[in-house]
């Protein structure tokens, strides 16, 4: 039997739900019971309940009607019991179209007398050949005529039926008014060729398998009529619970439905009142202003302001389900109205509009006239229940203006830290906020509402429903990536990019850190743009075929580094070294990875089916990413290529043809990222503040709704593209989709489900310049200030109010538009505000002091706890504060965070722990009328130094380092020259500030940097004697590709070649020196390695770079290494200014003694700031043989401190170590090179400038 059971009570009706499910679960306690729901969270909602209720919801199982009703069809029919894909799906039809029309759209447009042929040639005018660059504007096509041909399967199935035949009757036939005729003849004839294009390629290519569906359909039926056995596999009882849409088709099916088993149809309603002929009451003004003194034999209303305008979707499901149906109305006393949005919900469910008005005299009356009478009908007394005679403001339909989203984020979490300290009972489960599009808001989303909660002081955990997930997002990201990298410009920071995703380096069995050490080879190694040469050669000149810089050269020179790191070149590759033996996975696992992206392009060529990669795809998801397995993410994306494979099964299954789908692979990827966006797999609340679509949290039940974004240009949706759309030439029935309608329905149901409050928030400024909210929010705003406007003529006329007089309007606020100023409308700025305010105010001179904004009477009649502290306020005549004491402010206000990997850029801050509801105690949190201590007096804390300075004493002559370890020169050097690097890399600080990206492309030119390092490798290949300089380098990725990179080579070739046969006539030498690696022992098991020039009296080294103090000591480290192995040599360096230095020989014992205490300077470096730079040292040397020592001295390390220039090491990352320290940085930067300069001394009386 079908039942219908109407009630506008929420709790009614789910009280009625609980009594039928305990009616017929009697039976069998544990059996499977459907409960068809109109979303996810609906169902959820009703489980809890029932199980928190009943103490167990068992075999509940939720189901969305679309999905059910041909689950049913299936196992009546004997064909499945568990498909519930129906034929003739979005995806499937798309997927079918563009496949037939790609594949034969060349013989289409070659032939006029095609059927079709009207068809393409309106996409394609000016073309015969449908190419690769043309397959996007088909795709888009193909979806359009996808979704027309499904809207026309559940709103005109009568249309489909009709185009069976291969004569289908004309349009005019099928209309039920007469729209065409009204029309323009040219356009009228437009349409009407849209009609037979649209008809004939659905009997082309579905009619078949729409006669199949609709056979099937049949025999469901016939076999619940004749067969005992079928009826008993359906379930005793379908509840159907407060559905917001029903299409006629669908109605029909749950009736006839009903026949054979118990179907329970409860409806939600809008109103007590009969709504089934309302008319929107814009439009009835309308026409009685047109018709005015006219007779008219019609009567039209339109029950309540707002109901009309937005209960369209509502009236027209009620006149759906009263058409042939009485409904069953539950009994329910509601509550007399003691509030503005109680007031308004009476209104609408009593189509009455008294209460509004008479709650507006009652609660918005100042105090001192409260006393002298009666309060309006409809609201209580408040006077008699407040012994002060003060009217607490009324909070429960709120309408606030902010200036961008962030802004209105930030206004609400002070709201709702409020509404929560105003009643112990209430809960952060029992808030709901709603957006129109919240995956386009999802980014600021998660800033403001973090899953942890803390972000302005105050702690409010919340979580994004119903859009993907980052988790499930990143392992797209993954997966897809192995599919879409392979067609795109495979450049550098793109590919790494991917490699660094988390779920990628777990599919390819290694950790982010070894992932990270091999991506940075890689780079290393020459990789910036492109897969292979044949991958590359597209982007090239046809005669250029360099391909020094593609992702398999690069893999191939850290291969050839580890198996042949002694030759010269492998496969043209020149080997690549520094890697290690721990790094070997992540070498093998980039190049399985190779192997894959071979095989892919190859798939890609041969023109694979659809269906195929879609098999490939889940494959690799299974196989690559076990990982994942038990992850909601992983279930997330498997749910969704399973639903994608169930539709386009169950439309080939009644396919005649059992064609194969042939789609782009990037068209089938991003078909699949739609899927993931539409899922409803994570749209259950969540036990915090819950944050979701309009669409996925409507109906549901809490006690404070939200509206964030309610702007003009976001709110309602508008209409989809219409010009192929033939039903709205039709006369609009009962079921019809509308999105503007739909989203304005959800606005309604927000308003009566509400509990406590309901607050709309929206953007009232952009680019400065005012703007209104969105037309439903300004509707409504209008409706108040009419009902405030007829309050105040009540008042006005009972002698309660003066005519000077008028009543606040407490229901629309608008706030500043950024955090920083007192907001009058707040009851507590959160922390973070607090603490920036009161830090601007005493880095701004302020003439006055002003007081700050009176705190409120609280939010239900509860003052707040604590007070505000009287504190002086910027005035907005003030010039804007200084961007230092914004950032002081800021970090000295957040509070309350959690522990935070120490980064080049992260600020010192300040822990504020404010009493939250999150850390108190569970007793606290769960009961006793102790309000919630959200609010805490955090106060700014003065500036702290992130490390304390230390000068160590002068070293002794015999000092060495205390712990032995064995090195290399190239060690010694790095660290000795960059003390601030070598000290965060000791204590694990990430300089994330000196990493810079990986280049996209291959250098055309030469710069900086970029030019060093190639003569670099010039000059390495000269030091080796290598036979044939210029082919080894043109092998390596240091030069520009092209003649241009080849004539710069053999430029600089034949420069460096004539510089090292100048530096050999000088050293006396008639070839260079060889060089070997030699190990150096230091004593106590340390040792020092370095290649060094053996049996020879002179070093000679060619410099890249000009002469300076820097390098200086660097070639001085590097003697002293050379004189420690006993050779007494002379070092002769050439720098690129022709200056030619040499270091004249030292005693072994000398150099030991010297190297020494080098590595005792490393080791202290490791362990505190050492403020005695290298660069340094020989200039201050130096300054003692001029004139006013002192000042040179102190301008030397003043020019250091502020020029970056100036520095042999990072900049920013000196800042970040001695930050708190600045007043006192120079003075002790001049007393640690006053102490330890002098281990530079020796450089100065064996370094000879030579002409």
């Amino acid at each position: 039997m079908y039942r219908l059971i109407e009630s506008t009570d929420y709790p009614a009706l789910l009280a009625r739900y609980l009594q039928d499910y305990d009616h017929y679960s009697r039976a069998d306690p544990l059996g499977d019971t459907p409960l068809i729901v109109p979303t996810l969270p609906v169902g959820n909602i009703l489980i809890q309940t029932l199980a928190s209720q009943r103490g167990i919801a068992a075999g509940i199982t939720l189901r969305l009607w679309h999905n059910y009703e041909w689950m049913l069809v299936e196992r009546i029919t004997g064909k499945s019991r568990s498909s519930s894909q129906a034929p003739l799906g979005n995806t499937a039809i798309r997927w079918e179209l563009f496949s037939y029309l790609y594949q034969h759209g060349n013989t289409i447009l070659a032939d006029p007398g095609h059927p079709q042929h009207a068809l393409l040639r309106g996409l394609y005018p000016d073309t015969d050949k449908i190419t690769h660059d043309h397959t996007r504007r088909l795709w888009v096509y193909s979806g359009q005529l996808a979704n027309l041909y499904s809207t026309y399967l559940n709103q005109r199935p009568e249309w489909l039926s009709a185009w069976q035949n291969a004569d289908p009757p004309p349009l005019d036939a099928l209309l039920k008014n007469d729209s065409l005729q009204q029309l323009p003849p040219q356009i009228a004839d437009h349409y009407r060729a849209l009609y037979q294009q649209q008809s004939r390629l659905w009997h082309d290519r579905f009619a078949a398998i729409h006669a199949e569906r609709e056979r099937r359909r049949e025999t469901f039926w016939q076999t619940l009529k004749t067969r005992e056995s079928a009826r008993r596999l359906l379930p005793p009882y379908i509840p159907v619970f407060a559905p917001t849409h029903l299409h006629a088709a669908e109605h029909d099916f749950m009736r006839r439905l009903g026949n054979y088993t118990d179907l329970t149809h409860y409806h939600l309603a809008a109103s007590d009142g009969y709504i089934d002929d309302i008319v929107d009451s814009r439009w009835l003004r309308e026409l009685k202003a047109r018709a005015a003194g006219k007779p008219s034999g019609e009567h039209r209303e339109h029950g309540h302001e707002l109901l009309s305008r937005y209960g369209k979707q509502q009236r027209d499901l009620s006149r759906l389900l009263h058409a042939d149906s009485d409904p069953e109305p539950l009994p329910a006393t509601p509550a007399p109205p003691h509030n503005l949005l109680t007031a308004l919900q009476a209104e609408i469910r009593e189509l009455k509009e008294d209460h509004v008005a008479a709650c507006l005299a009652a609660t918005t009356l100042p105090p001192s006239l409260q006393s002298g009478g009666r309060t309006g009908r409809g609201c209580e007394n408040r006077a008699a229940t407040n012994p002060d005679h003060q009217t607490p403001q009324d909070h429960s339909l709120r309408i606030h203006g902010c200036h961008s989203l962030q802004r209105q984020c930030e206004t609400l979490r002070s709201d709702i830290v409020a509404w929560l300290n105003a009643d112990p009972s209430r809960r952060l489960s029992d808030i709901y906020i709603h957006l129109p599009d919240p995956a386009a808001a999802q980014t600021t989303l998660r800033a403001t509402f973090p899953p942890g909660g803390d972000y302005d002081g105050n702690r409010l955990p919340a979580r994004l429903i119903g859009v993907t997930e980052n988790p499930a997002e990143n392992l797209w990201r993954s997966l897809a990536g192995r599919y879409t990298l392979i067609n795109g410009r495979f450049d550098a920071p793109t590919v790494l990019d991917w490699l660094h995703n988390e779920d990628t380096c777990h599919s390819l069995g290694i950790n982010s850190e070894h992932m990270q050490r091999i991506t940075a080879a890689l780079v290393a190694a020459g990789y910036r743009r492109g897969y292979d040469g044949a991958h590359l050669q597209p982007t090239l000149h046809t005669e250029d075929h360099d391909h020094r810089y593609t992702y398999t050269y690069a893999l191939n020179r850290l291969i050839a580094g580890v198996l042949t790191p002694d030759a010269d070149h492998y496969r043209e590759a020149v080997p690549q070294h520094g890697l290690t033996l721990a790094d070997l996975p992540a070498l093998e696992a980039l190049a399985t990875l190779a192997e894959n992206m071979h095989t892919l392009r190859a798939l890609q060529a041969e023109n694979t089916p659809a269906q195929n990669w879609l098999q490939h795809l889940r494959a690799t998801l299974h196989d690559a990413y076990t990982h994942a397995h038990n992850s909601p993410a992983w279930q997330t994306l498997d749910q969704a290529l399973d639903d994608l494979q169930n539709q386009l099964a169950a439309h080939q299954a009644l396919a005649p043809q059992n064609e194969q789908h042939y789609l782009p692979l990037e068209f089938i990827l991003e078909n699949i990222e739609n899927q993931l966006a539409d899922q409803q797999n994570s749209s259950e609340p969540s036990g915090v503040i819950t944050i979701g679509s309009l669409k996925n949290l409507r109906n549901l039940p809490g006690k404070l709704h939200i509206f964030l974004n309610a702007d003009h240009d976001r709110y309602p949706a508008r209409q989809n593209d219409e010009r192929y759309n033939l039903i709205h030439l039709d006369k609009p029935r009962p079921g019809d989709n509308n999105r503007e309608h739909e989203d304005l329905g959800a606005l309604l149901d927000l308003i009566n489900r509400a509990g406590d409050a309901l607050w709309l928030y929206y953007n009232s400024h952009h680019d400065n310049e005012p703007q209104p909210p969105a037309s439903p929010v300004q509707e409504l705003l209008q409706y108040l200030d009419d009902q405030h406007e007829r309050a105040s003529q009540h008042l006005r006329a009972s002698g309660r109010l003066d005519a000077g007089q008028t009543l606040p309007r407490h229901y629309h606020t608008e706030h500043p538009a950024d955090p920083f100023q007192p907001d009058a409308h707040e009851t507590r700025p959160a922390p973070l505000w607090e603490n920036i305010r009161t830090t601007l105010q005493q880095n701004t001179p302020t003439a006055t002091e002003t007081s700050p904004p009176p705190v409120g009477e609280g939010w239900g009649g509860v003052r707040p706890q604590t007070a505000l502290p009287n504190s002086q306020l910027v005035s907005p005549d003030e010039p804007p504060p200084s961007q230092d004491a914004l950032a002081s402010a800021a970090g000295e206000g957040w509070g309350g965070g959690s522990d935070r990997k120490t980064t080049a850029t992260v600020a010192s801050s300040t822990n504020t722990s404010p009493e939250t509801l999150a850390n108190m105690p569970p007793s606290t949190r769960e009961g006793g009328a102790r309000p919630h201590a959200w609010l805490s007096n955090s106060q700014p804390a003065p500036q702290k130094t992130f490390l304390p300075l230390h000068i160590p004493p002068a070293l002794a002559a015999d000092a060495a380092p205390q712990n032995p370890e064995n090195l290399t020169l190239a060690q010694i050097v790095r660290d000795l020259q960059k003390p601030a690097s070598a000290y965060a890399r000791a204590h694990h600080i990430a300089n994330t500030a000196a990493q810079t990206p990986p280049e996209s492309r291959e250098p055309l030119a030469l710069y900086g940097l970029d030019n060093w390092q190639a003569d670099q490798h010039i000059i390495a290949a000269l030091e080796q004697n290598h036979p044939d300089p210029a082919t080894h380098i043109a092998r390596l990725p240091a030069y520009p590709g092209g003649i241009s990179g080849q004539i710069q080579l053999e430029q600089r070739l034949a420069t460096y070649r004539a510089r090292q046969q100048t530096l050999l006539d000088r050293a006396d030498l008639a070839t260079w020196p060889t060089l070997r690696e030699q190990t150096l022992n230091l004593g106590e098991h340390s040792s020092l390695t370095a290649l060094l020039p053996a049996h020879s009296p002179t070093w000679p080294r060619l410099s890249a770079s000009r002469a300076k103090p820097k390098h200086h000591a660097r070639y001085w480290l590097e003697h002293l290494a050379w004189n420690a192995t006993g050779a007494h040599g002379t070092t002769l360096i050439h720098y690129a200014d022709d200056t030619l230095l040499r270091l004249a020989p030292l005693p072994a014992a000398d150099a030991q003694r010297q190297l020494h205490q080098w590595l005792a300077v490393r080791e202290h470096l490791q362990k505190n700031l050492w403020l005695a730079p290298l660069e340094l040292m020989q200039p201050y040397l130096e300054t003692f043989t001029t004139d006013k020592a002192a000042d040179k001295q102190a301008a030397l390390v003043r020019d250091w401190i502020h020029d970056d220039s100036h520095k042999n090491d990072d900049g920013d990352l000196w800042r970040h170590l001695w930050r708190g320290n600045e007043n006192i940085l120079a003075a002790n930067i001049a007393a640690a090179l006053a102490t330890h300069a002098p281990l530079l001394q020796p450089l100065l009386e064996h370094g000879e400038t030579l002409k």
